[in-house]
């Protein structure tokens, strides 16, 4: 018997590898486009909306031009030294051969030999700085791989907004050391926090502002996400049908939330068979165990006003009008500073001129009054 049919084909735990792409060919090409003419782009999605997966596939295309790639994550960074370790680490795993080698050669040489002392005061990193010279030499590096190679390096630095996080904020030091390199390198500026993303490239009060041309990623269409869906499905021996509209109803386009769905639909659909609403309630049943835990934590670490706004998005009521904010119980300014955190968070974003919460089973679960995701059965 043939097992590798049985395996489910919906991967919702980590991010879908490259070739699993659905309907990004639009914001693909334009990457790609920018990277070969060394230009640099911002790409700003929510998490889990296939940002990973499109970055891979970026770095395929150019590869395949001859260029480059080196791929940095700057997640939950906090600190100068661990900006530079962070940069270090992604040349030293993204090159391969004779190249890496040339490149280890050069980092080595970047070590200061005194440690900078853990005093806790907050400095500028500058040039005259050992962890400054550091970082600034390693921004460098793409300079140096194209004075040997004639090359050009495509630098992906992956959420790039957090570079706000440290004391003091790096962007200004990168966007120094950056705008320098020409033809030797392009660099795509990715995050998953819109707000803070845009406050990166769109104040112009910051370094990097007009700084990038921006790619943003909507909800996947309708379309494409069924015909993933069914294909997968149909790979397997086992149909959709109809539940194929609920599903996209629930996943509104969210990648992620479409993989969880459709994982669990599969699982309650028996080879040979269709899915029916039966087996739709319980994939929701399935899905609801699995989001849980994520929901509560979530709803802890919101402030009261926060818990109010994103619950009042949620049921899609017109925020600031006078009747909802009564409703709510806050003025005018608290409801709006609380919605402007939960834009910067990511928790909510604009989406076809309305507001909504970027998930969409977060918001459905909302909007039941935070205990359910499918309706409880009858006594």
């Amino acid at each position: 018997m043939d097992t590798a049919l049985e395996l489910n084909p919906f991967n919702f735990s980590k991010p879908a590898p490259a070739a699993e792409l659905i309907d990004r060919d639009s914001e693909l090409k334009l990457l790609v486009r920018l990277a070969e003419e060394g230009g640099n782009s911002r790409l700003a999605a929510p998490r889990r909306y296939g940002k990973t997966t499109l970055l891979r596939r970026v770095r395929e295309e150019v590869e395949a031009f001859g260029m480059n790639t080196v791929y940095v994550n700057l997640f939950g960074l906090l600190s100068v030294e661990e900006a530079a370790d962070r940069i270090e680490e992604a040349y030293r795993r993204s090159l391969q051969g004779a190249l890496r080698g040339f490149v280890v050669g050069l980092i080595r040489t970047l070590h200061p030999t005194v440690a900078v002392p853990k005093t806790g005061v907050t400095f500028e990193p500058t040039l005259d700085t050992a962890v400054g010279r550091r970082l600034s030499s390693l921004l460098d590096l793409p300079v140096r791989i194209h004075e040997r190679t004639g090359k050009a390096t495509v630098v992906i630095f992956d959420e790039f907004q957090d570079v706000l996080a440290t004391r003091p904020p790096l962007d200004g030091l990168i966007r120094s050391r950056l705008e320098q390199h020409e033809a030797q390198a392009s660099y795509v500026f990715a995050g998953s926090q819109v707000g803070m993303m845009s406050r990166l490239f769109d104040d112009r009060s910051r370094p990097f502002y007009g700084q990038a041309r921006a790619v943003r990623l909507g909800p996947l269409p309708d379309p494409a996400l069924a015909v993933y869906v069914s294909e997968r499905f149909e790979r397997t021996d086992r149909r959709v049908d109809d539940v194929i509209e609920l599903l996209l109803a629930t996943a509104r386009g969210h990648p992620q939330r479409a993989m969880l769905l459709a994982h669990f639909l599969w699982e309650a659909t028996p080879k040979g068979e269709a899915a029916d609403a039966v087996g739709w309630e319980s994939a929701l049943a399935a899905v609801e165990l699995e989001v849980k835990d994520e929901f509560d934590a979530i709803w802890n670490a919101l402030s009261d006003p926060e818990r109010r706004v994103v619950v009042a998005i949620a049921r899609d009521e017109q925020l600031l009008r006078k009747s909802v904010l009564e409703s709510l119980q806050l003025a005018r300014s608290t409801a709006r500073d609380a919605r402007d955190r939960l834009f910067s968070g990511g928790y909510i974003a604009e989406i076809d001129d309305r507001l909504t919460v970027v998930d969409p089973l977060f918001g459905l679960w909302l909007a039941r009054g935070r205990r359910h995701l499918v309706d409880a059965p009858d006594a």
